[in-house]
């Protein structure tokens, strides 16, 4: 789902690991070039394996993985690149390790950290908040792989904040605090008696593993400070979120309360809270930035023009109420791919989703309206009145637990063409309590799942097989725009795509039977699939 992802980035369940399937490949076309071996120099590049992964990446507070093979030409083309950056970080105490996944012993781990294509770029970072205390949390890096982007992104992750004197932080207040359409960015500027003060020392661990933007410096000076602080501003010490957002009661800096910052947790969060507007305005370039961070639960509205005025003063008013526990971004009816992506229609707009991160069921929508069970289909038009008040009536009843969720669904078919049946979200209940036996091919867009787009004439084959049988039913259904209600929890959430599960006659609770190759030699295709029913 997109809890922290929009249409041009592929969700988790669009990474879903190919290694699944038996099948790699290389990022891009890039073949086997020469015989010179392009790690004849790799000389400080930590070589790790799957008896030695845990060990090696739990000693490291942080470290950069590479999983690669020897025969991938991207591979081979980057490799100079990463051993000298391995040599130029390690000067600053960072490692860079690689795990060679040619070795069958690798998989596994491949698998596990969603490698669906080579190189892939993983960062271990123990942060105060990593849930891991070994491995820590795990960043995807996915930006263009160079020396540059490598050497300057572990810098910022893992070097503490810099230390300013008072000649410089008009200057990098200058240049880092901005709001715009493409660029939000604030500084978080540290007054601290010393680089061994309590204080300073749960800044530091606050800002530690945290990306560009915000900007984390801090300085001895309180005078040159003071200017940033609301104005009688006295302590010794303090923490103050510097930004462009003047709109907002109590901007443009915000201070933090002084009793709460010698604590990690409470200076991660309030730069959290108060390092972004109030309301995000969306914009393709801000997208990443509005959907990472620790804060995962928002409240999208997405509105056509005619409501525009209305929707901007209700979020507004309401979004200072839940500062820093709710994430309020306001989407115009010009970003299409987004609308697709939330399977909305432009004519329908406006409409409200409110989007959190369970920790056991996954990612929940709940959408403003009423689900309409005759039409199996959910009324959303009293968002055209959307208020401050009703707003928050909503978030009240979100927050109590009271409200429906709200299943993504593509339309509901129009009776079958062909062999193989189509199951949607709102469907898919009362198709896995039918009277036969359903066997389902769980698939991802062939936009970006080449292995579906593979495997589609086989599973025709596979349905025409069982057509007009009165035992069982062959249907597929695309899970990246179908919803199931806890998919997780009851084992429905696909390891790779396309997956295959027989739903028996009469055991809808039990949950499927997945189908797994390995038990028919690796076969996935139609006397395997035939035997295993």
């Amino acid at each position: 789902g997109p809890h922290h992802h929009t249409a041009a980035r592929p969700t988790p369940v669009m990474r879903a690991s190919l290694l699944a399937l038996g099948l790699l490949f290389c990022l891009g076309a890039g073949t086997v070039a020469g015989d010179a071996d392009p790690w004849a120099n790799d000389k400080d590049t930590v070589l790790v394996h799957a008896s030695n992964f845990s060990e090696v990446i739990s000693q490291h507070k942080i470290i950069m993985v590479e999983f690669f093979t020897p025969w991938c030409g991207h591979c081979r083309q980057f490799a100079p690149e990463y051993a000298r950056a391995a040599t130029d970080l390690k000067k600053n105490g960072i490692t860079l390790a690689k795990i060679n996944c040619d070795d069958e012993a690798n998989h596994p781990l491949a698998h596990q950290y969603g490698v669906r294509g080579f190189p892939t770029i993983r960062i271990f970072k123990k942060q105060f908040d990593s849930q891991d205390k070994q491995l820590g949390t795990v960043e995807n890096f996915e930006v263009e792989r160079s020396y540059d982007n490598v050497y300057s992104h572990m810098m910022d992750l893992a070097m503490p904040p810099a230390e300013l004197g008072a000649e410089h932080i008009e200057g990098v207040v200058a240049q880092h605090v901005k709001s715009s359409s493409s660029e939000v960015s604030v500084v978080v500027l540290g007054l601290f008696e010393s680089d061994s003060s309590p204080a300073y020392l749960s800044f530091r661990e606050a800002s530690f593993g945290k990306q560009d933007p915000p900007v984390w410096v801090w300085t001895r000076d309180a005078a040159a400070a003071k200017k940033y602080f609301p104005e009688g501003f006295g302590d010794k010490e303090g923490v103050v979120v510097i930004t462009k957002f003047s709109a907002e009661g109590g901007g443009p800096n915000f201070a933090m309360p002084g009793k709460d910052i010698e604590d990690a947790g409470s200076i991660a969060d309030f730069a959290d809270a108060y390092g972004c507007p109030l309301v995000w305005h969306y914009s393709n370039e801000l997208s990443q930035q509005i959907t990472t961070g620790r804060l995962q639960r928002f409240v999208w509205a997405f509105s056509d023009n005619a409501h525009w005025a209305g929707y901007t003063t209700a979020l507004n008013a309401v979004a200072k109420e839940h500062r820093g526990k709710l994430k309020f971004v306001l989407v115009s009816e010009e970003h299409e791919p987004l609308l697709n992506f939330f399977n909305i229609e432009r004519g329908t707009l406006p409409q409200v989703l409110l989007i959190d991160l369970h920790p056991t069921v996954g990612q929940r929508q709940f959408k403003y309206g009423t689900w309409d069970a005759q039409k199996r289909a959910w009324d959303t038009a009293e968002a055209r009145a959307l208020d401050a008040a009703s707003l928050t009536s909503f978030i009240s009843r979100y927050e109590k637990g009271e409200l429906k969720r709200f299943l993504r669904s593509e339309p509901i078919p129009d009776g079958q063409e062909g062999a193989v049946g189509v199951v949607v979200a709102n469907t898919f209940e009362d198709d896995i309590r039918g009277d036969r036996d359903l066997l389902l091919m769980m698939y991802g867009d062939h936009s970006w799942c080449e292995h579906c787009k593979v495997f589609d004439p086989e599973f025709e084959l596979i349905a025409k097989q069982f057509e007009g049988s009165p035992h069982v039913a062959v249907a597929k259904m695309n899970f990246g725009r179908n919803d199931i209600e806890d998919a997780k929890a009851r084992g429905l959430q696909p390891k790779g795509f396309p997956e295959l599960m027989l739903f028996r006659k009469g055991e809808a609770d039990k949950g499927p039977i997945v189908f797994d190759p390995k038990k028919y030699n690796d076969e996935r295709g139609l006397p395997a699939v035939t035997q295993f029913v």
